[in-house]
């Protein structure tokens, strides 16, 4: 009967031991900008196939947008926390994810005025800085990938 209680108060009372899946990401951005978090919008989707959802976050407002487009953040996901691994700024709308990798990170395509979609590709420690430096993309490419902000 005793080995019954340890799954059943497993499920009651939960294993503290576990990861959190999903962590606060209004603590990573406010974190990371040393500010209170502003507006943002955030897209969960597992960049470096981990098994964990990294986050992309799109700043909104007059601190963090101009004429050339807004601040990109992309934070990985270690379980516990959400890390800042890139910030680019002039970035815009839509985003998608590649199939392709780049030091075990898929790569980003992002709109960049000017330039239109651009191959952001993360370079072992962090995506570009500046999308309007990048090169452009196909329109085949593009297609392939997967929209995670319109």
């Amino acid at each position: 009967m005793k080995l019954l209680w340890i799954p059943f108060s497993l499920f009651l009372f939960g294993c503290s031991e576990q990861p959190q899946l999903r962590p606060d990401i209004h603590q990573a951005v406010s974190v990371a900008l040393e500010h209170n978090a502003p507006d943002f919008d955030v897209a969960y989707t597992d960049l470096n196939s981990d098994g964990l959802e990294d986050a992309v976050v799109m700043l909104k407002g007059m601190n963090w947008c101009g004429s050339g487009g807004c601040s990109m953040l992309v934070f990985q996901n270690t379980g516990a926390d959400f890390t800042l691994i890139s910030k680019s700024t002039v970035t815009g709308r839509p985003i998608s994810v590649t199939k392709t990798k780049n030091n075990g990170w898929n790569d980003l395509i992002v709109w960049s005025k000017g330039k239109g979609n651009v191959l952001m590709i993360f370079d072992g420690k962090n995506y570009p800085s500046n999308p309007s430096l990048q090169e452009g993309i196909s329109e085949e490419d593009i297609l392939k990938a997967k929209t995670i902000f319109k």
